[in-house]
């Protein structure tokens, strides 16, 4: 009996142990786990990207040109999107699929150059790339990008920006992965907006338009409904249609009965982003003379600006850290032309953390001035762009000449320090008309002092949205291109983004926040104890197993060995 018993213990524990291995299954299979166990939580995705994927009725392909022969810096980033992309997969209920593809591994001559023109229209860009090998350095080009489609609807992602030229490689890299959920969260976003939210391009004043901001309104497009706005016909009613109304580059003063509008649309809760010049210079007509005096341009809009907390000073700056331009030297009797800085055309770096500028390109800017805040109650101001600390200040008005290239800069006179050039306004604004009659001024609309919440971003340089036009056959350059020294740099993200937090989609650009640990590797250290550590990883290991045999068969022989 005793012997029965003992006998059915096996049986009972092993159906425990199998009923236990099925319920758990189960429990597994009905509810979704993953743990992240890194500090910064890398493989966490946020709440903004769950609810999208949440909202998936049909499947999102992903096709990634990442694959075949990469560089080590190039396959960390190809990780780094499988990584993310299973995280995605894993949360859009099957709804996701991803292909890793080298677009360019079995095709050459005609048919690469076919499938490098499709990319490139689709709105991939394609980097050069270098990869050593024993026999030498090998180069391809690649797209480090992907292509999101969802119902019919095709966007594109760039992983790299110009970081991957103006930055070391490892910084790059770490750079585009942490970027690499808000790129894919944003695209998503954008295929899943149903309702588009209007913007406006104010003209009448001599503002940028048709073929001159082509590039960055088809970008908008994408997202949102752009259009142009005639500001001197539009009633102030519809103007609370459009979440933000853009003004780039006014040439021509604005009236009273204008600058009402503008200023009651703010208090409406409406959003302002303003590039504007506050002098008439032109590199095209200083090369068509020789010279140019260039002169303060009257707007006739300080007033609001001083009463909204910002004032675009009468100057112009010169930054030693510049872009060049195309100039005639004469060597040997002979016309040279030869590429030249341009002290007007300042690179602007953002050093400030907040997600519209944290970590973008340098911005290329044209004859820029600068920004004084003023301090205004209840307005919070962040400072989005600065000029280098090598800046000078010329007050208006300025006499400029392309003779002044041949002068080596002074290096002790860029004495400024950083300058802004940029800057973010938000809080509940006071309406510059606050006490001042208003009977004769648009009466749509009931007149308001204090204004609801709203942003106002404002740059002090009017061509930071404008695409560059060939001289040839009169087609655009992409918004940020040099035509000079075919370097893209960060304007269309500048202003993509700037468009974004003013008109509701800053929850996606706070996904630029987020930060992960860099892991650089200390090559100075790596050099001196670099053959200590690889004997210990060769010795080590093998050291381990043949002590653990020893002990195993030493115990082996203590047990079972007979005197």
């Amino acid at each position: 009996m005793v012997g029965n018993k003992t006998a059915g213990r096996p049986l009972k524990t092993i159906l425990l142990w199998a009923i236990i291995l099925v319920a758990a299954n189960v429990i597994l299979f009905r509810y979704y786990m993953r743990l992240d166990l890194t500090a910064d939580k890398r493989y966490t995705l946020s709440g903004t990207t769950r609810s999208l994927l949440a909202q998936l009725d049909q499947p999102l392909v992903v096709t990634v040109f990442l694959d075949g022969d990469l560089s080590t810096d190039i396959k960390r980033l190809q990780v780094a999107a499988k990584d993310l992309l299973d995280e995605y997969r894993a949360r859009s209920g099957g709804k996701l699929q991803v292909t890793f593809v080298d677009p360019l591994a079995e095709v050459s001559g005609e048919a690469a150059e076919k499938v490098y023109t499709d990319l490139m229209e689709a709105g991939l860009e394609a980097t050069n790339l270098n990869i050593r090998r024993s026999e030498g350095v090998l180069q391809k080009i690649i797209f480090p990008g992907a292509l999101v489609s969802y119902k019919g609807k095709q966007l594109p992602v760039n992983f790299l920006g110009t970081h991957f030229q103006t930055r070391s490689s490892a910084e790059s890299i770490h750079y585009a992965t942490e970027n690499l959920e808000h790129q894919f969260t944003s695209v998503i976003e954008k295929l899943l907006n149903r309702e588009r939210v209007k913007i406006g391009f104010l003209t009448g004043h001599g503002e940028l338009s048709g073929r001159r901001i082509v590039d960055i309104t088809g970008t908008l497009n994408q997202t949102y409904e752009v259009k142009q706005i005639e500001l001197r016909e539009e009633p102030l009613s519809n103007l609370n249609e459009y979440a933000t109304l853009i003004l780039a580059k006014p040439r021509d003063s604005f009236s009273e009965d204008e600058k009402y509008k503008l200023d009651q649309y703010l208090m409406q809760g409406g959003n302002l982003l303003i590039f504007a010049d506050q002098f008439n210079a032109s590199l095209d007509s200083m090369r068509t003379a020789g010279n140019m005096l260039a002169l303060p341009l009257d707007l006739k809009l300080d007033d609001l600006f001083f009463k909204y907390g910002f004032r675009i000073n009468y100057d112009l700056l010169r930054d030693m850290n510049c872009a060049p331009i195309p100039v005639v030297l004469e060597t040997g009797g002979q016309g040279n032309q030869q590429l030249m800085p341009w002290v007007y055309f300042p690179l602007v770096f953002s050093r400030s953390q907040h997600p519209l500028v944290r970590h973008i390109d340098p911005v290329r800017m044209e004859f820029v001035s600068s920004i004084d805040t003023i301090a205004t109650e209840g307005i919070r101001k962040t400072i989005l762009l600065s000029t280098s600390p090598y800046t000078q200040k010329a007050k208006g008005p300025v006499y400029l000449s392309l003779d002044a290239i041949h002068d080596a800069a002074d290096p002790a006179a860029f004495n400024a320090g950083e300058t802004p050039v940029a800057v973010l306004l938000e809080g509940e604004f006071t309406s510059a008309f606050q006490h001042r009659g208003r009977a004769r001024f648009d009466q749509s609309v009931p007149f308001l002092e204090k204004g609801k919440t709203a942003r106002i971003i404002v740059v002090a340089d009017g061509d930071v949205p404008a695409n560059d036009i060939s001289a040839i056959d009169n087609s655009y350059f992409p918004l940020g291109f040099d035509k000079y020294t075919r370097q893209t740099f960060g304007n269309k993200t500048f202003v993509s983004n700037c468009v974004d937090y003013l008109s509701g989609r800053s929850a996606i650009l706070e996904l630029r926040r987020r930060e992960m640990g860099m892991r650089m590797l200390d090559r100075a250290r790596a050099a001196a104890e670099g053959t200590r550590w690889k004997l210990i990883n060769m010795i080590f290991p093998v050291a381990l197993v043949l002590l653990f045999s020893f002990v195993y068969n030493l115990l082996r022989r203590q047990k079972y060995g007979r005197s």
